[in-house]
């Protein structure tokens, strides 16, 4: 079915509402909510005092990266709300390359559960919140998505140099998400590889954890996990009402807690309204998703092969171990939901398109 008239100002309708719910989380943020902006403020406010010649070093240490990068914009982007106009307009940048890409071949499909997918991952209300300010998740995600398309892309190429830079700004920005990356493309690929691309995966994998270790020890003692977990409570209490107990809760209640919480009986501040709101939803979606994995319309195969998917499962995994407050949950989904759904939706596609051929 080739593309009409009524198709493309459907897509163009979609992609004004997409950013329109952008720019309106961008006013919320800046606007309206900027009492609440304690990061950027901090990133921004840290930028202008940075010395780049002086503060080099200290700038490339792992989850230093954002001050890298303010540093550098500040002298370009001298208000603050440019700056993070700018960071809006960066990571709004895989939502126009979803539509561009998926809008026509979704729409050809009589696949509800397709089209339910494509539209949530466009307008989940979380993630569009956390894309739109000085934070570390509007540069992770475009930089996530597009090193994956590289990844998916060049297979068996893993040393092109946009594939080497993706990583390394991830690394600098939150190193232990580049280790969940590459083992999820071993996971993914690991049949397809020969002995040196996996040699050279499995060196940059223990690297890249001894790293982030290290850089994880110098500030926070892990080998006593029970007093860990106490630390880690102690600094949630103080962080608000959205306090989740990591000592008290299960892991599995944690990992729960973080995709499905809160709802609307456990609301406690109005921004949570809106996330027990998408919550609800996603609780709707992946119940449907588990439907259509039982009843087999959905390959088990075709996901598991699928590096957005892993990853999303990988990160999720990880995350439960030390979740400590919705607020941090809601921020975290945005490196979770958003590729698990594209792996969902790619699966489906791919198994659609296998049933056509």
């Amino acid at each position: 079915m080739g593309v009409t008239k009524d198709m493309i100002n459907a897509k163009n309708i979609l992609l004004f509402l997409v950013l329109l719910e952008h720019l309106l989380c961008f006013y919320f943020n800046n606007i309206i909510n900027k009492g609440n902006l304690l990061d950027s403020v901090e990133y921004y406010t840290r930028g202008l005092e940075v010395n780049l010649s002086k503060d080099l070093p200290y700038l490339l240490v792992p989850g230093r990266g954002i001050l890298l990068v303010t540093s550098l914009l500040v002298n370009i982007f001298s208000n603050f709300l440019i700056l993070s106009l700018f960071f809006s307009f960066v990571s709004f940048i895989p939502y126009y390359d979803i539509i561009r890409k998926y809008f026509e071949k979704i729409n050809n499909e009589n696949n509800v559960f397709l089209k339910f997918t494509f539209l949530f991952l466009l307008f989940i209300p979380s993630a569009h919140i956390w894309l739109t300010g000085i934070f570390k998740e509007a540069l992770i995600f475009p930089l996530m998505y597009f090193l994956l398309l590289s990844l998916v892309k060049n297979r068996d190429k893993f040393l092109k140099a946009d594939i080497l830079f993706y990583s390394f700004l991830i690394f600098l920005l939150r190193p232990y998400l580049i280790c969940h990356i590459l083992l999820a493309y071993f996971i993914t690929n690991f049949k397809y590889l020969n002995k040196k691309i996996i040699l050279i995966v499995s060196i940059l994998f223990m690297f890249f954890s001894l790293m982030f270790f290290k850089v994880t020890s110098s500030f926070v003692d892990i080998s006593n996990l029970s007093k860990l977990m106490s630390e880690i409570n102690r600094f949630s209490q103080a962080q608000g009402n959205s306090f989740i107990d990591v000592e008290k809760t299960s892991y599995l209640q944690r990992l729960i807690y973080m995709l499905f919480r809160p709802l609307f009986f456990d609301v406690s501040t109005k921004s949570q309204y809106l996330y027990s709101f998408e919550n609800a939803i996603l609780i709707i979606w992946f119940l449907v998703f588990l439907y259509n994995i039982i009843i087999k319309k959905i390959k088990a195969n075709f996901l598991f092969l699928n590096i957005y998917f892993i990853l999303s499962l990988l990160v999720w995994l990880f995350i439960g171990i030390y979740i400590y407050n919705y607020g941090l949950a809601s921020r975290m989904k945005v490196m979770i939901v958003p590729f698990m759904m594209i792996g969902v939706i790619i699966s489906i596609k791919q198994q659609l398109g296998e049933k056509n051929s």
